[in-house]
């Protein structure tokens, strides 16, 4: 499994990709941001200990672990934000649909960073 600071780098490179990804390309950013949110509590599931492994931390499994370790109030944004990036992914959404996603997806990724911020894990 990656390390808590791996996991922290990875979401900050994520973000930084997100800032260079053209406004004509929402699904793109909707992608980047699951996928930011996902190392975020993957950093702070790591930094509780060897209790989790790599296959334990798959993003289908971790709105589980998010409720075992007392963080069930991140389960809703984290959840809308794997959809959301299916959705924009597979489901052949159109550039309105995504456009009209975007306030949603940023509003969860918020939600989950000033969270692991109250807890000392994100900068």
């Amino acid at each position: 499994m990656a390390s808590k600071s791996a996991h922290l780098e990875q979401a900050g490179h994520n973000e930084a990709l997100r800032s260079s990804i053209p406004d004509t390309h929402p699904d793109w950013e909707i992608t980047t941001i699951f996928y930011t949110a996902l190392h975020y509590l993957r950093a702070h599931l790591a930094g509780l200990g060897a209790r989790y492994t790599g296959n334990d931390l798959r993003y289908d499994l971790l709105s589980h672990f998010l409720r075992l370790e007392g963080l069930s109030e991140l389960v809703r944004p984290f959840d809308l934000l794997r959809d959301l990036s299916y959705e924009t992914r597979y489901g052949c959404r159109t550039m309105g649909w995504n456009y009209s996603q975007m306030t949603d997806a940023e509003r969860a990724l918020e939600r989950i960073k000033k969270r692991l911020l109250e807890l000392g894990e994100v900068n």
